[in-house]
């Protein structure tokens, strides 16, 4: 029993000793642990500073790629429609053209509003009236007129034709109005034109003169 008792007075002096060691030893300093902790939450929030550059690259790479892969759709896309307004423009200019060949010109407003058109080349007609020839070396045309004819009888119109100075051919013109003695028709070919005469012809036209001219105008020379 002595001995029981000394040991339990020995085990309470060490729980003793204990207690007063533990209340005098100071709680360690976690602050100096502080800076250790920022550090680390920095890390985490901007990645880790000992990592790769491939791994810190790795979003940027994925932006590049997705950039890289949409350029082109973007660039598709604006290449169509320039292809889109080329096409139609080329279009519309046929259209236009198209248009320009298939009308008729007219060759007396042409030469009438030509700025170097030549006075007019006049002759009278013994039955009465006139016929003249103006010329526009520009528009290499010209037209000739005739005003206050006498009026042919029916069936019948006036005929102008050309004549090529070298060989003398006739080439028809268009006729004018039957049963008038009035109107202007116009010719190309300025500078292979001689003369222009003036024929009697049946409705229709002809295609070589069946009489004698009744009017014919000596076409003034250009270069």
């Amino acid at each position: 029993m002595g001995e029981r008792s000394e040991a339990r007075r020995m085990e309470g002096r060490r729980s003793a000793g204990q207690d007063r060691l533990a209340r005098d030893t100071p709680a360690p300093d976690t602050r100096a642990h502080a800076p250790e902790r920022q550090a680390a939450d920095v890390d985490d929030a901007f990645g880790d500073p000992s990592a790769s550059p491939s791994d810190h690259d790795l979003g940027l790479s994925l932006v590049d790629e997705v950039a890289t892969s949409r350029s082109p759709r973007r660039d598709g896309r604006a290449t169509k429609r320039t292809l889109l307004v080329v096409a139609v423009a080329v279009v519309i200019a046929g259209v236009i053209a198209a248009f320009l060949t298939l009308s008729p010109r007219d060759i007396v407003a042409d030469v009438r509003g030509a700025s170097d058109a030549r006075p007019p080349v006049s002759v009278e007609h013994d039955g009465g009236g006139s016929a003249s020839v103006v010329v526009s070396p520009d528009e290499n045309a010209g037209f000739v007129e005739i005003a206050d004819l006498p009026a042919p009888e029916g069936g019948m119109a006036y005929q102008a034709w050309v004549v090529e100075g070298q060989t003398g051919t006739h080439s028809p013109l268009d006729q004018f109005e039957p049963g008038s003695g009035s109107g202007a028709v116009g010719f190309t070919g300025l500078k292979d034109v001689a003369t222009v005469n003036i024929t009697l012809e049946q409705v229709g036209g002809a295609e070589q003169p069946t009489s004698e001219p009744l009017v014919s105008i000596e076409v003034p020379p250009v270069e």
